[in-house]
């Protein structure tokens, strides 16, 4: 099987390092427990970044995970001893399996059990425990508020609000302001402040039809933090 370089894999996937993306196929191989489902968990494409020490890196005897990425096809990559390794995978009520395509350097099967709603995968054959942990973007929209006038404007309990109506959930918030955009010194015009709200990396498109645009990816979303006001 061919193998691919981490800075290439990593580069083709366009998301953080060491994260996990777990999603079941559509139907038989989505868990009963309806645990996993209310938490959006292998219904949807999901990744994870590994809560171990070393950030995911193999510090234990049997190795460890650094990146496991799946697809609803049934098809994914991992990267174990930081060799990125092709693999099959299915699920079934709470164990994982996945089954390595050609040659590489994972075992050619394992098992995991899924435990603690899917925050956790325990390796059958050596109990060795990899905690996740839902890896998150962050995502901002400008306050509303206008110059010299302090009240305007929506709070950031409000703009969180905006996305948890939408279901989707957040796991932290801050205020901040656009670092880059220049605003001439004219009462009355929109400020550069911003709410920003981390959330799971699989919400960004629900979080973009509610008006969030993704910071920190260029010059112009380039958010830099700022104590909270009123507004």
């Amino acid at each position: 099987m061919k193998r691919l370089s981490i800075p290439t894999f990593l580069r083709a996937l366009g998301v953080l390092g060491f994260a996990s993306v777990l999603s079941a196929c559509n139907g038989e191989n989505a868990p009963t427990n309806n645990a996993y489902e209310k938490a959006g968990h292998f219904t949807q494409v999901r990744t994870y970044i590994s809560d171990q020490p070393g950030g995911g890196r193999c510090i234990t005897v049997d190795g460890c995970f650094a990146q496991m990425t799946f697809s609803p096809d049934g098809s994914g990559t991992i990267i174990f001893s930081d060799i990125a390794n092709r693999v099959s995978y299915s699920i079934k009520k709470d164990t994982l399996t996945t089954t390595l395509e050609g040659q590489g350097d994972i075992p050619k099967t394992l098992k995991f059990d899924i435990i603690d709603k899917a925050q956790s995968l325990v390796r059958q054959d050596t109990g060795t425990v990899f905690n996740l942990k839902v890896s998150t973007l962050a995502v901002y929209k400008q306050t509303g508020g206008l110059a010299c006038e302090p009240d305007t404007g929506i709070s950031i309990s409000e703009s969180e609000k905006s996305l948890t109506d939408a279901k989707i959930s957040v796991e932290s918030s801050y205020c901040g302001y656009l670092a880059n955009i220049i605003k001439p010194a004219v009462c009355g015009i929109p400020t550069d402040k911003v709410y920003v709200h981390l959330i799971g990396q699989d919400q960004l498109a629900a979080a973009a039809k509610v008006g969030f645009n993704l910071a920190n990816v260029d010059t112009a979303s380039t958010v830099t933090q700022m104590p909270c006001a009123t507004k």
